[in-house]
């Protein structure tokens, strides 16, 4: 299952909810429910595996692990890591990236779903997309031990039976070298 499944099935529950309260909300869902519902899995599973952490920020007292680690709280009050490209022109979310517990079931799906971002691209690429916006403690472990991206993986198809040779067909260059002019001497490519 993809992370992106799941938020769409958790933002259809809150609106289920909330129109049991009648706060009526009709059509497909926005962008907004979708993103609230991201921020509350980011949100339950910080506090359930980075509770003492958690509690520290909140209380302003950053324990060593946030420091060692340069962790604050943001204005959504998810846990992100401060990383040495806050004065660079990158967008908020690439220079602070959101902290997730490896054995999370959230680390797993943003794994299974940056894996098919890339394309099933490989390890290094799949780490690439992830460290990108969030940063999971022994993520490289993580990902090679995590045994659905190997069989979800397309197989490839077999090369041709019959390939043609080399210089089998050659064509005639009718337009002859090209002249370009650097510091006012004429060169042919």
């Amino acid at each position: 299952m993809v992370i992106s499944h799941i938020l769409r099935i958790g933002a259809w529950c809150i609106r289920f909810i909330n129109n049991c309260k009648s706060l009526e909300f009709h059509g497909p869902l926005r962008i907004e429910e979708i993103s609230c519902v991201k921020q509350r899995w980011i949100i339950f599973s910080q506090r359930s595996y980075y509770s003492q952490s958690y509690d520290s920020l909140l209380k302003k007292t950053p324990d060593d692990f946030c420091k060692r680690n340069s962790l604050f709280l943001d204005t959504d009050n998810i846990i992100r890591s401060k990383t040495r490209l806050n004065l660079s022109s990158l967008e908020y979310i690439s220079c602070n990236h959101i902290l997730l517990h490896r054995n999370s079931f959230l680390a797993l799906l943003v794994i299974r779903s940056c894996h098919i971002e890339v394309h099933h691209g490989g390890l290094t690429q799949t780490l690439a997309e992830i460290r990108s916006k969030y940063w999971i403690p022994k993520c490289r472990s993580k990902i090679k031990s995590d045994q659905r991206l190997s069989r979800n993986v397309p197989t490839t198809t077999e090369s041709p039976g019959k390939r043609i040779t080399v210089h089998e067909y050659s064509g005639i260059d009718y337009f002859g070298p090209v002249i370009c002019k650097v510091d006012h001497k004429e060169i042919k490519i």
